[in-house]
């Protein structure tokens, strides 16, 4: 199906579909259902007769029924055979093309539309219209769903390629019948209702994927079953055995066995950690335990400080299964720290010279007085951000004038907060690492900016790939397995993703970038995102 998209995958090149029933007559433009019993291939009596023995000669029906007769049924005069066939100079033999698609539906919408300003389509043809349509739907889902659940599992790889288009255009359907009717005049048809094809299926399972993702998977719907199979995936993300579809253990770590990373397996330097005293103080007093990291001739010098209402600090999501917790003490290794500056510090010069606390609406999520209060602290902050960024600029300037060379390199510090360096670990802090954790929320809330580590997407270089290719991978992704990144992505005011050149921020349209979200109305719930990918979701 070459009008949709294909992620940049050397191992799974774009698709072509051989078009295998070319020796079978056209479909006849008669009744959908009863096709099969036109052509003799099954009785009034057995709806299921026209799967043949051989599973070839079943594969050529399912082209020549459920694809092409739907083509005839959705497209009505607008159908030609040709415009949906191509050579192959390469492998010498006729495929399915769809580039032609889009523009023909559109041309269908259109056409339909118009006979309906000028009257040539009253109510009650759009009322047959509209029944003929569910008809041939209901019946070639009913049919496929029955054939792919009973034969497909001893089809060959090309008898795959020849019925992969049966539920993509199932899906297309809804698309094109929400431009024709009114919602509440088409059946209410769910993506996850809809019998993935059985080529996305089996290139999951070949990749090793986690059961509870093909779970997820399978909620996506065909169009994007069809994309995010053919993803490259890493070794990191492959899961051979112990998760269930309702649940993924493989990134779980054990306590007794759990080692901290270095940026290097080869590496040996120090550990460098917070003050346990300092840090069991502040959260004693209520305050958030934000770290002071700066970099002198390279190497990491941290210090713990109170977050305060003018403090634009920023966190870090990531999974412990990467290597960046401890839990022995609230210590990381200097090479992963100064990862971490490089890191941050490139966050934040992603802000403006003179930072703006993003609007909130805070009347709308928190009526009565609890919204005044967060109403005034807002314009209180902006206020002392504002001062503050003046402050900065000024002693910056004084610092560039009479600094001389004989004082350390000091590069600017970052603030932050990591679970691995802000929670305490020890067993005499317990009642106060509890207190941390449930502190999280509010400490998550009151960042200005959220740095998502993941080990597989830090692997995956950013440039070249399409925003629908990121944001796929940012869905199959360990990090999103996990049940806290819920909170730390919505609560944080944006969240940006470190891919192996770049970060990424899946809410910003900057630089070509789509606004997808990835939680609330991500690409499973968009309905308006195929002007923006090719005619890619529905």
């Amino acid at each position: 199906m070459n009008h949709l998209p294909w992620p940049r995958n050397e191992q799974y090149p774009p698709l072509q579909i051989p078009y295998v029933c070319g020796d079978l007559p056209d479909f006849d433009g008669l009744d959908f259902k009863k096709y099969p019993i036109r052509r003799d291939w099954s009785t009034p009596e057995k709806n299921f007769q026209w799967i043949d023995t051989c599973p070839r000669i079943t594969g050529k029906r399912v082209q020549n029924w459920l694809l092409s007769g739907l083509l005839h049924v959705f497209l009505g005069y607008h159908f030609k055979k040709q415009d949906f066939i191509a050579w192959s100079s390469s492998d010498d033999i006729w495929i399915i093309d769809s580039s032609k698609l889009p523009r023909i539906c559109s041309d269908v919408i259109n056409s339909i539309q118009h006979d309906v300003r000028l009257g040539k389509i009253g109510s009650s043809a759009r009322k047959n219209l509209r029944r003929k349509w569910s008809a041939a739907f209901s019946e070639a889902k009913l049919q496929f769903e029955f054939y792919s659940g009973n034969l497909a599992v001893d089809l060959d790889d090309e008898l795959m390629l020849v019925v992969s288009p049966v539920p993509i255009l199932l899906q297309s359907w809804k698309r094109l019948a929400r431009r024709v009717f009114w919602r509440d005049e088409i059946p209410i048809v769910e993506k996850a209702d809809l019998a993935p094809a059985p080529l996305s299926i089996w290139r999951i399972l070949d990749e090793h994927w986690c059961k509870s993702q093909i779970s997820s998977l399978l909620q996506l719907g065909p169009f994007l079953n069809h994309y995010v199979s053919a993803l490259p995936r890493s070794q990191l993300n492959r899961h051979d055995a112990g998760c269930s579809f309702s649940r993924c253990v493989a990134n779980n770590v054990d306590e007794s066995t759990y080692n901290t990373r270095h940026v290097q397996d080869t590496c040996s330097c120090v550990l460098i950690g917070t003050d346990a005293g300092r840090l069991a103080d502040l959260i004693q007093k209520n305050h958030i335990p934000v770290i002071q990291l700066r970099l002198v001739n390279g190497e990491p010098k941290m210090e713990m400080i109170a977050a305060d209402i003018s403090m634009q600090y920023m966190s870090i999501s990531h999974v412990w299964a990467g290597g960046l917790g401890n839990f022995k003490a609230n210590e990381l290794p200097s090479c992963q720290l100064a990862r971490l500056y490089r890191r941050l510090d490139a966050l934040a010069r992603l802000r403006s010279s003179r930072p703006k606390l993003e609007s909130f609406d805070f009347r709308a999520q928190h009526p009565g007085w609890l919204g005044l209060c967060l109403r005034a602290t807002q314009a209180l902050q902006m206020l002392a951000m504002k001062s503050a960024a003046r402050t900065k600029e000024t002693i910056s300037c004084i610092h560039r004038t009479y600094t001389g060379p004989s004082e350390p390199e000091q590069l600017p510090p970052v603030y932050f907060w990591m679970d691995t360096l802000c929670i305490p670990v020890s067993p005499q802090h317990r009642k106060l690492r509890q207190k941390a954790i449930g502190n999280m929320a509010l400490t998550y809330a009151a960042t200005d900016r959220c740095l998502v580590l993941d080990p597989e997407l830090e692997r995956i270089e950013m440039r070249g790939l399409t925003p629908l290719q990121l944001n796929a991978h940012m869905f199959c992704s360990t990090w999103l397995t996990r049940s806290w990144t819920f909170q730390e992505a919505r609560l944080s005011r944006a969240w940006l993703a470190q891919f192996a050149d770049c970060l990424y921020n899946p809410n910003s349209r900057a630089n070509g970038v789509l606004n997808y979200r990835l939680y609330s109305d991500w690409i499973v719930n968009r309905s308006d995102a195929q002007e923006l990918e090719s005619e890619m979701i529905s």
